[in-house]
């Protein structure tokens, strides 16, 4: 490129350009064509994208839809089928111990330490459906949390999870803290034992439940079972 000047003398004069001036110029306009061709394309797939995902939107929902007509016909069906013995039925609930239950080794003058639970025997039995029949699996998932520089332990979160594999003689009360309510026991007395005059526990497991006593193969060599802990069942 040529620039045309005048000198002192007013005679014109040309200067011409640097050739690398002229290329970077012709590179530079050459990659701003290009970014925006790059922005132009990119534009054009995101609004694809967001087509493609309305589209996969709207057909979740029409699914849902079809999915909560037809559970709430199954459960029609079923709410119109006879009630079958293993059905949960409000009215005479398995965690009552409103009925006298006749153990031999019960003493019915002995106070039961444990107590019903009134949200499973009364409050819950109204908030379900009529004809209610449990099914289904229970899914539950945790949150992750970073293995260092935490200020809580996970502990609470753990010992959540193992009560779900695991069963207990007594429960807390739903909602209470410091309460004792019915679990894989139906009734615990408070005993004087006549040997050395001490308190001992009897615990009255519900039917189909067995204790098994501990034993010293249950733990590792390094640990020793101290002796009272061997209960001789006959």
């Amino acid at each position: 490129m040529y620039q045309i000047h005048e000198n002192d003398r007013g005679n014109p004069t040309v200067n011409r350009e640097p050739i690398g001036l002229y290329i970077f110029r012709y590179i530079l306009g050459l990659g701003m064509f290009a970014f925006m061709c790059m922005l132009y394309w990119s534009s054009v797939l995101i609004e694809n994208n967001l087509k493609i995902v309305q589209t996969d939107i709207g057909q979740i929902r029409s699914e849902l839809y079809n999915l909560k007509n037809e559970s709430e016909r199954i459960r029609d069906t079923i709410s119109n089928l006879p009630r079958q013995s293993g059905e949960y039925s409000p009215s005479s609930s398995s965690l009552s111990l409103q009925k006298p239950i006749v153990r031999p080794h019960m003493d019915p003058k002995l106070p039961n330490l444990l107590t019903e639970d009134p949200f499973y025997t009364t409050i819950l039995p109204k908030m379900l459906p009529k004809h209610f029949s449990p099914q289904g699996i229970f899914r539950q998932t945790s949150i992750g949390k970073p293995d260092n520089l935490h200020p809580f332990s996970p502990w609470a979160e753990i010992s959540q999870w193992q009560s779900l594999c695991s069963i207990s003689l007594a429960n807390l009360e739903f909602g209470r803290y410091e309460t004792f309510a019915t679990g894989m026991a139906i009734k615990m007395e408070e005993r004087i034992d006549p040997e050395d005059g001490g308190f001992e526990y009897w615990i009255h497991l519900r039917d189909d439940v067995f204790w098994e006593p501990l034993e010293q193969r249950f733990f590792s060599d390094r640990f020793t079972l101290a002796p009272h802990f061997y209960i001789n069942i006959k």
